[in-house]
């Protein structure tokens, strides 16, 4: 025998097995390739029926993709959604559960609670709703007149989960603490205590009323803003200075005694860290008084810096 040739043929069986590996291996490439092409043709073609409101057909497309994709959420609450409007309720809340098992989407939970609420099982549904407001569902005015939840209107239970829905939608709106500074808003003459304008200030309600932000005009040309809302982390509420001269300010403070009494820290051009305090005070003719202080020496004494009332314009909120 010669082992000179022995090895070669040894080599070339090798050679040859690698390339079988490989063809194989490539056909199965392509193969997944045509599939997954495939699948997403059936799904492309399953959401211009949806959208198309041809629900027996989505629910067959859908069907038909999520064998091949079975980890697609949207398809699962699709397939819901198209089996919902077939009033095949039973197949839309598996479908349903298929979805939320992928992703804890709040609005698949509403969907789930229509679902239960229009096959005449109200506890479901109820319990469904409650699930979507907790994850975070919040379109009051979409669940108020939603007719697939209809029979559940006279349940006491479905008035109190709209209440949740709402104040999940608007929390600062429902909020104590945050409505505690609310009589600061509206547009304002801003005059001293002899009653000399000072300036103009205009104090609105900004991110679903969780916010409330400051224009002011000084008489002398100047201008300033503010950002000021209850930080309930901290259980403080904060405001954020900044005037045209660049001069900021940073506050916080709470509202006591009946007024929101601000302590902060002003840093003026020269890098200088100045100790102040502002308080407003609603006063019972509907002014505002609000009263501004500051620190010469660190915080041991407080000089008063300016003392003005808030005469309404209009008054907001």
């Amino acid at each position: 025998m010669n082992p000179f040739r022995s090895a070669a043929r040894r080599l070339q069986a090798r050679t040859a097995l690698a390339v079988l590996v490989l063809v194989v291996a490539a056909a199965g490439v392509v193969a997944g390739s045509a599939g997954a092409q495939q699948a997403a043709t059936i799904l492309e073609e399953a959401n211009a029926h949806y959208t198309a409101g041809e629900w027996a057909k989505a629910a067959a497309g859908y069907e038909a993709a999520l064998k091949a994709q079975p980890k697609d959420g949207r398809a699962w609450n699709r397939l819901g959604a198209s089996y919902a409007n077939l009033k095949q309720y039973d197949r839309a809340i598996a479908a349903y559960r298929k979805g939320l098992a992928i992703g804890n989407n709040p609005i698949v939970m509403y969907n789930m609670a229509c679902a239960y609420a229009l096959s005449g099982r109200p506890d479901s549904a109820l319990a469904w709703l409650d699930r979507s407001a907790e994850g975070g569902y919040n379109q009051p005015d979409a669940m108020e007149s939603d007719e697939d939840l209809a029979s559940l209107r006279t349940d006491p239970r479905y008035e109190a989960l709209l209440e949740k829905v709402r104040i999940g939608a608007k929390p600062c709106v429902y909020s104590e603490e945050a409505r505690q500074f609310r009589f600061w808003v509206g547009s304002w003459d801003v005059r001293t205590l002899s009653g000399d304008l000072a300036g103009t200030n205009d104090i609105r309600l900004g991110a679903g009323d969780c916010v409330m932000i400051e224009n002011w005009k000084s008489m002398r040309g100047g201008t300033g803003q503010s950002l000021n809302f209850y930080d309930a982390d901290a259980k403080k509420w904060r405001q954020i200075w900044v005037d045209s001269d660049g001069e900021v300010t940073r506050f916080e403070g709470t509202f006591s005694d009946g007024s929101m009494r601000f302590v902060g820290e002003r840093v003026n051009k020269k890098g200088d860290r100045i100790p102040v305090k502002l308080t407003f005070t609603p006063l019972p003719d509907g002014r505002v008084r609000q009263r501004g202080e500051f620190s010469p020496d660190g915080g041991t004494t407080w000089v008063e810096e300016y003392d003005l009332y808030y005469s309404s314009m209009k008054r907001d909120g």
